[in-house]
């Protein structure tokens, strides 16, 4: 594994750090790389970014840069909606009237042509098909985990379509991930980062915010979007225990409806 570092001028405070996961050849007495996919057959993805794909270009506003590959390109380009940055420099002034942190105020944001690539980028295991926008970030573990490269990747093809009032909730609520993720950091439950988010997104209108209220009602219902409550092997079922004298284990008794669990003779001692 080899770790990558950079920063983009006048966005990154510190470095973003990626990982490459590199073949290397000898080759008449030189290293050469020779692959950084080797691995992707058992699910270990180097880090790829919008120029890996192909030519970018860039359109700016005050805060904002946003990244596309140009129409000619054999890629093609992203059909992002037309006055996008206004709305997003609209979006920030609303994150700021309710996080009164300090934050970086210049954003990244990245619009791929296809979802394919969007998914190649997040290295996601997961349908991006109701997804419009995601926040990251990458940790450096030099700097004890800090987060650092913070982006906003844009599918645009589901912001298409959207009012100016959807796509300005949209840009406020990745926002605000960018605005809250260094106070958060890595461990905060995601039912409250997402909480913040959806607040800070819809101006924290209560009549807005019923949907979520409706689901934090319910946390089986918060699954559908990712958001899992805890489970414990008494949650499935009755459980009995078995001893030794620094051990205790639990399972499933063989008459219970779940059945129980074939441990190996002897493996407490």
């Amino acid at each position: 594994m080899v770790e990558e570092r950079y920063r983009v001028a006048g966005f990154d405070q510190a470095d973003a750090v990626e990982n490459l996961f590199l073949t290397f050849v000898r080759d008449d007495g030189e290293w050469l790389v020779a692959s950084d996919s080797d691995l992707a057959d058992v699910g270990v993805l180097s880090a790829r970014h919008l120029w890996d794909f192909g030519p970018v270009e860039a359109t700016t506003s005050e805060h904002f840069t946003l990244l596309t590959h140009p129409c000619a390109a054999a890629i093609g380009c992203a059909a992002v909606p037309e006055g996008l940055l206004g709305l997003a420099e609209d979006a920030l002034a609303q994150v700021d009237e309710l996080w009164r942190l300090p934050w970086n105020h210049h954003v990244l944001m990245l619009a791929p042509t296809e979802p394919a690539q969007l998914g190649r980028m997040l290295q996601a295991t997961f349908d991006l098909d109701s997804f419009v926008a995601f926040a990251t970030a990458t940790a450096d573990l030099e700097r004890d985990g800090a987060f650092s490269g913070f982006r906003v990747l844009l599918k645009w093809q589901s912001l298409a379509g959207r009012t100016s009032e959807s796509l300005r909730t949209i840009l406020a609520h990745e926002l605000a991930h960018v605005a809250t993720r260094p106070a958060s950091g890595p461990f905060v439950p995601t039912f409250v980062e997402e909480g913040i988010a959806e607040v800070v997104g819809h101006e924290d209108d209560p009549a807005a915010l019923l949907h979520l209220e409706s689901l934090v009602a319910s946390d089986s219902d918060l699954a559908d979007v990712g958001v899992l409550s805890a489970r414990h092997l008494w949650d499935f079922g009755p459980v009995e225990a078995t001893t030794s004298e620094h051990f205790t284990l639990l399972t499933h008794p063989c008459a219970a409806a779940i059945g129980c669990a074939a441990v190996p003779e002897g493996l407490l001692g």
